[in-house]
Formats: C-alpha cells, structure tokens, sequence
C-alpha cells in the first residue's frame, strides 16, 4: 500500500493566545508524528481537535496518526470528516487515506469477518477511483485500486469455497439424519425381537396354527358329507334307470299285445328319442 499523506498545518487565528496554543499542539504533533512516535502524535493533534472539532485539518492528521497506529477504525472516521473540506488538494489526500485506511481495515478482518472485509474492500476502491477519475495522473491511486481490486476478488471466491462447502456439509449431515438399516433390514428380514416379543409372537403362531387346524378338520368333514350324499344320489339314480329299464321292457311287452307293428317301426324310423318321465 502506497503512501500516506500527512498535512503540516498552519493557522491564523483572530485570538492570538489560543492560536498560539492550538498551533502549540499541532507542531508539536508534527515532530512526533514524523519521528514515528505516532501515539504521542495522537494525543496532541486529540488536544488541538478538542479545541477546534470541525477542522478538516486536524482530522485529516490525527487520522494519518490514527493509520500508523492501525486503529483504521478510527482512522476511518477522522477521514470521512476531512473529505468535506473545501479544499480541492485536501479533499483528493483524504479520499486516498480513507481509501487507505479502508482497504487495511478490510484486510485485518478477513479471518474474523470475511463479508465485512469484502465490504471494506468495496469502499476502498470506490474512493480510489474518486481520486483517478479526479486525476488522470495519479498513479499511486491506480497501482492501490489494482492492487485492491485482486485482493477483493481472492476474498470473494473464498467466500464462495466457503459456502459450497457449507452446502456439502449440510448434506452429509441431514444424511447422517436418516435412520440406519443394518444388513438383515436391508434384505427384508424383520427386525430382532425382545424375549418378551417373540414370547407372543409364538403365541399368536400357535393360536393360528390351530385355528388352521380347526378348518382343515372342518372342511374334511364335510367333504365326507359330501360324499356320502353324492353315493346316494347316485344309487337313486340307478334305482331310476332301473325303472326306467324296466319301463321300456313293459312298454314293448305292452306294444306287442296291443298296439298294430307298423305304426312303432314308423315312428322309430323318424328318429324320434322316446321320453321317458322322472316319475315313471
């Protein structure tokens, strides 16, 4: 990350008493600040701020201050007040030191929030191109918006691996959800019973068991009753052929005595079945 800009400010002030002691502790913020003792630096430039809260200046450098401290968070705020201020040259470092402080802040964050780091990362970029858009020529604020521009698209296609694998996840686990079937389930056997189950499971085979031989017993009886009956029908019907039999005998017997022979061979030669009444 290139640069960061601090401002040496001077100022003129109506009440010379309180100028000089603002600028007291703005100069000897300065001396601190670049002899890299950059906490000390803090507190005179908070002391200068107390007195005066709306200056861009002194927000400006308490947040370059802030910056070399890597409390970005409060950096972050400090900037966002100096890119309010009138000056064009003030107004343009601001923006590259917010940009800078957010890009740093995005990347202290990855591993402890990666979607607010992705978030930094965007704001970074936009107050970078602020500056280029600005100015043509200001190649640091291009080599940063590159150089942030590839660390935004690393975040986000972690962020990306981190969520197909959570999605992975999920799915092991709801399979892990379902309820298991051991192999003797798997192969349609039943499953293992108590002692006290399969104590009434015997019961109840036993119960059907009989229950079985109690119909076969039934129905073997009743085809003997079945028979019986069909031997003495068909002893009836015997008994009927045999009257039948002896029916005809009497009948020709009858015909011989008293009926004229041609008339029974004429009606035999038509064909005619001669019927013969159950209750001959």
């Amino acid at each position: 990350m290139k640069n960061v800009y601090l401002i040496i400010i001077t100022l003129t002030i109506a009440f010379p008493i309180q100028a000089a002691s603002l600028r007291g502790k703005i100069n000897q913020g300065n001396v601190l600040y670049n002899n890299g003792e950059f906490d000390k630096a803090e507190s005179k430039y908070s002391q200068a701020l107390s007195e005066r809260p709306e200056s861009d200046l002194i927000n400006f450098n308490l947040g370059a201050a802030l910056y070399k401290m890597e409390d970005f968070s409060r950096a972050i705020e400090h900037f966002q007040k100096a890119i309010i201020s009138e000056s064009e040259d003030l107004q343009k470092k601001s923006f590259y030191n917010l940009a800078n402080s957010e890009y740093m802040h995005g990347a202290a964050h990855e591993d402890s929030n990666l979607t607010a780091a992705v978030d930094l990362l965007k704001r970074s970029l936009s107050h970078y191109k602020k500056i280029i858009e600005s100015d043509d020529e200001s190649q640091d604020a291009q080599y940063n918006y590159d150089l942030v521009e590839e660390e935004l698209k690393r975040l986000q296609e972690k962020i990306q691996q981190q969520e197909n694998k959570q999605c992975d996840s999920n799915k092991d686990q709801q399979k892990e959800s379902q309820p298991k079937q051991n192999p003797q389930q798997e192969q349609g056997s039943q499953p293992k019973q108590s002692p006290k189950e399969q104590k009434q499971q015997d019961k109840s085979d036993s119960q059907q068991q009989q229950t079985d031989e109690n119909r076969n017993q039934q129905l073997s009886e009743s085809n003997k009753e079945d028979g019986a009956q069909n031997d003495s029908g068909s002893g009836k019907n015997d008994a009927q052929a045999m009257s039948a039999q002896q029916a005809q005998m009497l009948l020709e017997d009858y015909r011989q005595q008293a009926e004229p022979r041609g008339l029974y061979t004429k009606e035999l030669n038509k064909g005619k079945a001669i019927k013969v009444l159950k209750d001959w």
